[in-house]
Order: C-alpha cells, then structure tokens, then sequence
C-alpha cells in the first residue's frame, strides 16, 4: 500500500509541478510581450525591445521633403534607443528628398529605402556598421552616397538600381572600405564593390590590386562601353 500510495503521490506531484512550470513559462511570456511592442510616434513606426532599443520599422508614405530620425523615442515613460532601420522601413517613400540618420543606428536593413524615387543623396554616420541587401534598391535620384568610418560590412546588391549615382565617397579613417574615384572598393583594394551606375565614363581600367569583382559590381552602368579585367582577377560576381 505505501508503495502504491508513493507513486500516485510522485505522479500527483509531477502533474503539480509541471502545471506550474507551465504557468511560469506563460508569465513570462506575457512578461516578454509586455516589453516588446510597435509604437507610431510622428507618422514612423517603431518597433521597441527588451533590452532598451528601437528600430524603424515602417513610414508613412506620404512623408516629403526631410526626414529626422530621432536617437530615442519614449513610450509610456520608458526611454528606447533607435539603433535600426529595418526591413522596408521606407518603402515607396515616393517623395522623401532626404533622410537624416542619427549617430545611434548601427545597422541599415535590408529593403530600408527601396523605391525612394526622390533621395538624391544619404550621408551615412559613423555609427553604422551593417548596410544589408538592396538598402537602397531603386533610389533613381541618388547622385551620392557617403559612408562612415564603422561601417564594416555592405551588401553587394545595396546600391542595387541606383542609375542616377556618380559617386559612392567613403570616410578615409573607415577600416574597411574606400573610395578611388568615387568607386566603391575595400581597404585592401582587393575587392571591387561597386562602380556606380550613373557614372559617365565610357571606359574604365580595373586596378591591378583587384583580384574579386563582387555582386552587380557594374549592374546598369549604361555609359559604360569598355572594361579592362586584369589578369589579378580570379572571382567574378553575379550579376556583375
């Protein structure tokens, strides 16, 4: 008897405890949801998260002219710092002429500005470190681009359809990139990251120093009617 007696209590117990691991695991999960939350504040839309940061997650498409990203936002007395822009966050901003990034972000996702007809330039802080794929996929009036000194890694489609570019200038100090002649190259000169599209030149001699020409490094650069490859070059990338 005390040994049936101890099973069906070991059983009881287990059932005891498990529903209230269950119950647990379910406050915690409110708890979790609580903290996360998305948040409009002056036509953008943010997305907070537990650890006290923000990122942009959407827009109102009607924004033109200027636009400030602000460093924080506050929601419900709680301070968040905007560290992203994420995904499609400007999606068919038609009419945005310009974006003004603020020294907090540090990672530029990807799809952020696609279709932002009306950019004509962006000014990359120093705080960045992350431009993801096609960041900036069909920005047709972008003539310029300038990217910090911390930004450590650009995707090979992140000027992707940028007809109107001339000129991609990198911060000198940055320890990962640089820019010859506007053109897009790594610090050690080895990679060829993008020529932009809508340089008039009509010939152009890849360095000796270039041994990768990366993805869509010369995709739609239609003033372009000769290219020297020398013989250092080993890898050439899609949709070069």
């Amino acid at each position: 008897m005390e040994k049936i007696y101890y099973q069906k209590y070991k059983m009881s117990s287990r059932k005891v405890l498990s529903k209230a691991a269950a119950i647990i695991f379910a406050a915690g999960l409110f708890s979790s949801a609580a903290l996360a939350a998305t948040v409009t504040i002056d036509s953008l839309t943010y997305k907070t998260n537990e650890n006290g940061t923000a990122s942009v997650s959407d827009c109102s498409t009607s924004f033109a002219g200027t636009v400030t990203i602000p460093s924080s936002i506050t929601v419900e007395g709680t301070a968040y710092t905007v560290t992203s822009i994420g995904e499609d966050a400007f999606y068919s901003c038609y009419s945005l002429t310009e974006i003004i990034i603020p020294d907090s972000v540090t990672t530029i996702g990807n799809w952020a500005f696609v279709f932002c007809d009306s950019l004509t330039e962006i000014i990359i802080p120093d705080s960045v470190t992350t431009i993801e794929n096609w960041a900036f996929y069909d920005c047709n009036s972008l003539t310029n681009a300038v990217i910090g000194n911390g930004v450590t890694s650009i995707a090979g489609g992140a000027f992707y359809s940028c007809d109107s570019l001339t000129e991609i200038q990198v911060n000198e100090n940055n320890s990962s990139y640089q820019s010859i002649e506007g053109i897009l190259f790594s610090k050690d000169g080895s990679l060829l990251h993008t020529y932009p599209a809508g340089k008039p030149d009509t010939s152009y001699i890849i360095p000796d120093s270039v041994t990768e020409i990366g993805d869509y490094a010369f995709y739609r650069c239609s003033s372009l009617t000769h290219v020297t490859i020398p013989d250092s070059v080993t890898s050439i990338g899609g949709g070069a």
